[in-house]
């Protein structure tokens, strides 16, 4: 966690009352970490950190399970963060997982047929 985040949420003084702090410092409350203060749920700046690290980063994300996608060129939609991915069953019997960044894809979503899927090279999967 970067330190600006770290101190934003730890606070310099969070055993002061509510009274004394500076208009916009976000503290912990003095009640301890049984407490989550709103602006946790709120703010944007700490969502993007969380999607980074949670869901962007270098881990593994779930995405599906093996008997969703059984036959070559089956599919699904999930997705990882807010990122909607395809999990679709490539040619020679193996998983692959694409980023939905395709306009016709995104376009039709589930419209699109089964056999537009089987036609994905196997270079891009």
């Amino acid at each position: 966690m970067p330190d600006d985040i770290i101190a934003e949420v730890h606070g310099d003084g969070a055993g002061r009352k509510d009274a004394q702090r500076r208009p916009g410092e976000r503290a912990w409350p003095a009640e301890g970490w049984t407490r989550v203060p709103f602006w946790v749920y709120t703010d944007p700046a700490l969502f993007d950190r969380e999607m980074e690290t949670f869901f962007y980063g270098p881990s593994w994300c779930y995405v599906g399970l093996d008997c969703e996608v059984p036959e070559p060129g089956s599919y699904k939609r999930s997705f990882i963060g807010q990122r909607q991915v395809i999990v679709v069953r490539t040619q020679e019997g193996g998983i692959a997982v694409l980023e939905n960044r395709c306009a016709r894809v995104a376009a039709c979503r589930s419209a699109c047929s089964l056999a537009s899927l089987k036609s994905i090279p196997t270079t891009m999967v």
